[in-house]
């Protein structure tokens, strides 16, 4: 659609053809639309195609549960109908209006016709009138308003179509609700219908549904198009939506103007097939616009030819030419045609025809066209050599031609007489004309005629004349009477030998000069007149020209832009009187100086912005922007010399002072660069420039005080120097002597930063006389040395940094200052690697008095390293220096009282030493403390001995050949840790220093010893040296900790693959009341990361009244996975304040676990202690101790229960051993795999129970609650081998009454005694024949007397 709007605008204006002007066109459809007025009655007696959009508005108005919807406002309900202007909006709403449904289900209806004003009384007023109440004598909204309440009170539903609604300042949301106001909260309800262009519209109501109203679309039935269109249309997209085509004067009646678009790129040939099959066209009498431009038929049908009316037909894409029926479509007005089309002779015909269009080239024309006398457009004529085709002499009465016009093939012509005859000069409407001949054709004798023959009309405004081959150029070219000629452009003329005058026409503006190869000079007949609008000369390709005259003064007044270009014999160039030059551009011209004194001066552009001059004498290429103007703010003027000679390159600087940015590239043969009079330059950039020098470029700063940065690529003796004054920052890379010691003295007054990058033949760098200097790099200078003096550091009191890498005999020296006295960690440094001991003894000896920090790293040639004078070092770091050594003395530990911090790695019989200092006597973590790590003996003792004074934390580390530690000397020991230390031993734990807190030994066995003082309990004796392929273990000792977190994170570092974990707490210190249950805790669950990689698990002496607090995070789900994969037995010794043991039916693969001396155990309840209803409905279906096999619980005095054991616990449980529980009552049932079983000093148990291996229990009783059965129920043969009784007397007592539960146990020992057992023997019997003697067991046909206790070294049997 708008493809079509266009070619129309092209064809109401052709002097607008390429900027078609849709606003006004469109303000003028709206201008139209804005006047008329509406109302309900319909127009058209037959309406066809909205059928659909008519359902769905009707669906609208009558859905009973439209006031429910989100669209209801106070029970009035909008719909609005948004399209374009034209396609059917307010019939739809008449068609709505009058149906007869609608009317049955409103009571009432009121039709408004809104237009471009939102007048809020004027519209309540109409809506009055509408509903038949008078009101032309009120003026106010307050009774307008009433008497409308007035009608609609008691009354049913309202229809209101509010029809025509434009954007206006008074429509808005307070406009809305004003208008509406009567018609809310009524119980009848109201609907309204708004119809609109503009999607903005509907906004203002607030939850209006929007129905948006395309194009009336094919629907595939045979009345597909009917007899009322005016406009037919196939669009070759798939869109519908389009530009509704504007009011056109040269269509009749627009006011009745219909469109019909048929979309979809693939429908529109079946269509369009359909439609010329049913021979539709006859049925189309009103058609006027018909536009196949997406249908591209093989053939036009014929039946086109009968639509009399038809003005504007459109064809694209015939396969066959346009037919001779054509010719009878004598209305016809204009013929858009898109294609190579022969047109048929019939169009001498088409009388009315006013506008050929083409989109290809200029075509040849029938005989007969110049009878076409109305033809306004016309691209152009084609002169054909051929008999059968238009001459050009057919133009002569096409008097109406106008816009653009081109008249090629003038190389074909025959004879004058028909240039004549086209009466060009009486074409006063052609506003541009080409004039063409072939340029690779011959000459004609009669091309100069011709051309003097083809003089345009005076009111021409463009003329281009190419490949002319005439001697001369026509006596009407530059004729004072083309007072409207503003553009003309001359190609291929290539015989002139002199150029036309057309330096008098007076509205010249553009002048394009191309391929006149004979013009040798331009004399003044050039610029006779003087060219009073000239704005654009352009002269291309003339090879022969040598040089102007140049312009008169007063000449060429408006001339902005001059382009000259590929006129390789062009030798002088004036540019006098051509001051209002604004852009020049030069190119290719290879014999053109512009030096002073020849032909180009450029000093007589005082206007111009922009220079491009490239491919001259001795210049590749020069640019230049605002060069003698005032540059924008956003802008700057700026300067490029591009292979440039010396002369050259001085004559553009010497031209303009305000230069702000200078770039030089690729001179060759430049040695010099004035830079002295450009007091405005900012910026330099230089490069390959070989001859130049640094010293004949660089100015001095009070010439150019605007200068912030120079930078310098390639020059002589230099590769690259940058100089950024805003930052006082100096970078020299691969510079000779010379050019660096120039440099530093003239900017030694303001470097603050230097860079000096691979100067390979730098032999001295004198940096004394930098005051300012705060920055130093060096870096790849192999001649420079510190040592020798040939590099001098600086002495300025404000430097903060120096950097110098790979100079002679060091590879990195890195030294930072504390600024102001500041001593901040990161400043007062020095690092030194791979340094010689020449230069590193230099350096030391220089920044002695002021070093804080300290780092030598692969310094492999340093023998000594005297650090006795570094008063203030704090921090000592040294790395691969293999060749000190402490114990030697050729390396000296600094003395300073500062010193917080050392680290030594990688030195003669060290890996790696470590010691933190305790500033002001400060005891934190992480200070006083030594490491050590696979140093030898020696140098172990050596060190001990340096520091034993001070040590709080010593960790020793793969120390091979350590034996021993001088414990008298660790008086502040608080923490020690050995780890993989092989030939280490502890002969005595009493050697041990009194003030040691956590003593932490890994890799060595141990031996353990009972305590003097407290009976049972066993605690450290020695330490002994590894055995080869030994197991990995970790025992730990806690003795009056303080600070518990800082203890278990000295001992839970950097152990891996542990197999037994033993943790004890000293009996004999931590009694202390400083250790309390919550340190013990902490203690317990800050090491639990030790337990992930152990086998094994030993507790002595916790302290603590309950794990619960440990174990509840410790076997969270988070942690416990791993750990519970590898943990397979625990021992929990003399934990005598415990109270609740840990959950540890929970560890899947435990096999083994010991329980002794938990004194204060008065229950055990099997994991339920302190468990969440999760945890609870856990134990529910989980198997408790799923692969124990070994249980044992020794010296608990108080415990009493044994509670929450279930039916299939302890599944794989083959031995139970149970000493010294004196107040046990009862045993939980006993699993069936149980094999062994020990009872020893459980005064009050009295009964057993046990699961026979169909798990079903036979329960025996000698009171309530006590079972016995120790023999299946079935009398299959029991699981238990071994059955021993010691000191339990009523458990004994209940068993002599039971003879039968012991009779099938094979190995039975009671009292220390085997008992072999046989049916109707009883027990007590038994029993009479042993006495105790003396603490010693004595049995009938023993030989031995037997220690009571040892019960598993009974060899003899006893039968009783």
């Amino acid at each position: 659609m708008e493809d079509i709007v266009s070619r129309f605008m092209k064809i109401k204006k052709p002097e607008q053809a390429w900027k078609p002007d849709y606003h006004k066109e469109q303000m003028s459809a709206e201008s139209i639309s804005a006047r008329r007025t509406t109302s309900s009655v319909i127009e058209q007696p037959h309406i066809v195609g909205r059928d659909e959009e008519l359902a769905k508005v009707k669906q609208f108005l009558l859905s009973s549960d439209a006031r429910g919807s989100d669209d209801v406002d106070d029970h009035v309900s909008v719909m609005a109908i948004v399209g374009m202007g034209g396609l059917g909006k307010t019939t739809l709403a008449q068609l709505a209006y009058n149906d007869d449904q609608v009317n049955q289900h409103f009571q009432l209806k009121s039709w408004v016709c809104v237009s471009e004003d939102f007048d809020v009384i004027r519209l309540t007023k109409a809506m009055l009138q509408s509903l038949n109440v008078e009101a032309s004598s009120l003026s106010e909204l307050d009774p307008l308003q009433k008497n409308l309440l007035q009608k609609l009170e008691g009354q049913g539903r309202l229809l209101l179509v509010l029809d025509d609604v434009w954007e206006a300042d008074n429509l808005n949301a307070h406009g809305w609700n004003l208008l509406t106001a009567p018609l809310r909260n009524r119980s009848a309800g109201t609907n309204i219908i708004m119809t609109t262009r503009s999607r903005k519209v509907p906004e203002m109501a607030p939850r209006t549904s929007t129905y948006d109203l395309g194009f009336l679309m094919a629907g595939g039935k045979s009345c597909l198009i009917q007899s009322d269109i005016r406009h037919l249309s196939i669009n070759p997209t798939s869109d519908s939506r389009g530009t509704i085509i504007p009011s056109i004067k040269d269509i009749p009646e627009p006011n009745f103007f219909r469109s019909y678009v048929l979309p979809g790129i693939n429908r529109y040939v079946s269509i369009f097939e359909r439609v010329r099959r049913s021979d539709s066209y006859t049925r189309m009498e009103h058609l006027r616009v018909l536009d196949l431009g997406g249908a591209g038929p093989r053939r036009l049908p014929k039946s086109i030819a009968r639509l009399k009316h038809l003005r504007y037909l459109r064809i694209s894409n015939l396969v066959e030419e346009l037919p001779e029926f054509v010719g009878s479509m004598h209305h016809l007005q204009t013929l858009d045609l898109e294609g190579p089309y022969q047109l048929p002779n019939s169009m001498s015909n088409l009388h009315n025809l006013r506008h050929i269009k083409l989109s290809s080239d200029v075509i040849e024309y029938p005989v007969g066209i110049g009878k076409l006398t109305d033809l306004q457009t016309l691209p152009g004529f084609r002169v054909s050599p051929k008999h059968n085709h238009a001459k050009l002499g057919e133009l002569k009465d096409m008097n109406n031609i106008r816009g653009e016009f081109s008249i090629e093939g003038l190389d074909n012509l025959a004879s004058v007489n028909e240039a004549k005859k086209a009466c060009l000069d009486k074409k006063r409407n052609i506003s541009y004309l080409h004039l063409e001949w072939d340029h690779e054709a011959d000459s004609s004798p009669i091309d100069e005629e011709v051309l003097e023959s083809l003089k345009p009309s005076v009111k021409l405004r463009s003329l281009k004349i190419s490949g002319f081959k005439g001697p001369s150029y026509p006596s009407w070219l530059g004729d004072l009477s083309f007072s409207r000629l503003h553009t003309i452009k001359l190609e291929h003329c290539g015989n002139w030998a002199s150029l036309p005058p057309l330096g008098q026409l007076p509205s010249l503006k553009s002048l394009y000069i191309s391929e006149a190869g004979a013009v040798e000079y331009i004399g003044g007949e050039f610029f006779s007149g003087g060219f009073p609008q000239l704005e654009e000369l352009t002269l291309e390709n003339m090879y022969n020209w040598k040089s102007w005259c140049g312009a008169r003064e007063g000449d060429c007044p408006k001339l902005k832009k001059l382009s000259i270009s590929s006129c390789e014999n062009l030798e002088s160039l004036s540019l006098i009187n051509l001051g209002g030059v604004e852009v020049l551009f030069i190119s290719e011209c290879p014999e053109l100086r512009f030096l002073p004194g020849d032909s180009l001066e450029l000093s007589h552009l005082q206007r111009v912005q922009k220079i491009t001059i490239q491919g001259i004498y001795q210049v590749g290429c020069i640019e230049a922007a605002h060069f003698f103007t005032a540059a924008p703010l956003e802008d700057q003027s700026c300067l490029i010399l591009d292979s440039v000679g010396q002369r050259e390159a001085e004559y553009m600087l010497g031209l303009r002072s305000s230069i702000c940015r200078l770039t030089v590239r690729w001179c060759w043969n430049l040695t010099s660069l004035p830079l002295g009079n450009l007091s405005a330059l900012e910026y330099v950039e230089i490069s390959e420039c070989p001859q130049l020098r640094i010293t004949s470029v660089y100015p001095q700063q009070q010439q150019v005080p605007s200068l912030k940065k120079i930078c310098v690529h390639q020059i002589h003796d230099a590769e690259i120097i940058a100089v950024l004054f805003e930052k006082s920052h100096l970078e020299l890379e691969n510079v000779d002597q010379l050019v660096a010691s120039f440099l530093l003295k003239e900017l030694s007054h303001m470097i603050r930063r230097l860079t000096v990058i691979r100067c390979a033949n730098l032999t001295s760098l004198p940096l004394m006389e930098l005051t300012a200097l705060k920055y130093l790099e060096i870096s790849e200078c192999n001649q420079l040395q510190l040592s020798s003096g040939s590099l001098q550091l600086p002495q300025s009191s404000s430097m903060l940094e120096i950097n110098i890498q790979c100079i002679r005999g060091a590879e990195y020296v890195g030294v930072r200052f504390s600024p102001g006295g500041t001593e901040a960690l990161e400043t007062s440094c020095l690092e030194l690697t791979k340094v010689d001991k020449l230069e590193a003894l230099f350096l030391l000896n220089e920044f002695s008095h002021m070093i804080h920090r300290l780092a030598i790293t692969r310094c492999v040639n340093l023998t000594s390293l005297p650090l006795m004078e570094l008063t203030a070092l704090r921090y000592l770091k040294i790395s691969e220096c293999n060749q000190l050594q402490l114990s030697s003395g050729s390396l000296q530990l600094p003395q300073s009282s500062s010193m917080l911090e050392m680290k030594i790695k990688y030195i003669c019989g060290v890996e790696y030493i470590r010691v933190l200092f305790s500033p002001g006597g400060t005891k934190a973590l992480e200070t006083s403390c030594l490491e050590l790590t696979n140093v030898d003996k020696l140098e172990a003792l050596f060190v001990l001995n340096e520091f034993s004074h001070m040590i709080h934390r010593l960790t020793i580390s793969r120390c091979a050949n350590l034996t021993s530690l001088p414990w008298t000397d660790l008086t502040t020991l608080e923490y020690l840790r050995i780890s993989e230390c092989p030939m280490f031993q502890l002969l005595d734990a009493q050697q041990l220093p009194s003030t040691l807190q956590v003593l932490c030994i890994y890799g060595n066995s141990y031996e353990t010893e009972q305590c003097s003082r407290h009976q049972h309990f066993q605690r450290l004796k020695q330490v002994r040296q590894c055995s080869e392929g030994g197991e990995r273990n970790l025992y730990l000792v806690f003795r009056n900790v303080h600070d518990a977190s800082a203890a278990s994170k000295f001992c839970s570092m950097g152990f891996t693959k542990i197999y037994t974990l033993d943790i004890e707490w000293d009996c004999c210190t931590n009694d202390c009341s400083n250790v309390t249950d919550s340190i013990t805790h902490e203690v317990l669950l800050n090491i639990n990361s030790l337990c992930f990689s152990s086998k094994k698990l030993v507790i002595r002496g916790y302290t603590g009244s309950a794990f619960a607090s440990w174990y509840a995070d410790f076997f969270s789900k988070k942690l416990h996975t791993d750990f519970l994969h590898r943990l397979s037995s625990v021992s929990l010794l003399q934990c005598s304040k415990c109270e609740i043991l840990p959950p540890l039916s929970r560890l899947f693969f435990l096999k083994e676990l010991y329980v002794e001396g938990a004194s204060s155990l008065g229950s055990f309840m099997q994991d339920y202690d302190d468990m969440s209803e999760e945890g609870w409905q856990e134990t529910q279906t989980r198997i408790a101790f799923p692969e124990l096999r070994k249980l044992e619980f020794h010296d608990m005095p108080m415990w009493k229960e044994w509670l929450g054991t279930r039916e299939g616990d302890f599944p794989r449980l083959r031995k139970l051993i149970l000493k010294h529980c004196p107040k046990l009552r009862a045993l939980p049932h006993l699993p069936p795999s149980l094999q062994e079983l020990e009872l020893e000093a459980c005064h009050v148990l009295t009964s057993l129970s046990i699961f026979d291996s169909d798990h079903t229990m036979s329960l025996i009783s000698a009171k309530p609650f006590r079972w016995l059965s120790l023999s299946t129920s079935k009398g299959t043969s029991p699981i238990l081998q071994h059955m021993s009784l010691t000191n339990c007397p009523l458990l004994l007592a209940w068993c002599e009454g039971h003879p039968r539960i012991l009779a099938d146990i094979p190995n039975l020992l009671i009292d220390g005694v085997r008992v072999h057992t046989s049916s109707g023997n009883s027990i007590r019997s038994q029993s009479s024949y042993i006495a105790a003697k003396g603490g010693k067991l004595i049995a009938p046909g023993c030989q031995q007397f037997y220690d009571i206790k040892c019960l598993v070294r009974v060899k003899s049997t006893c039968h009783l």
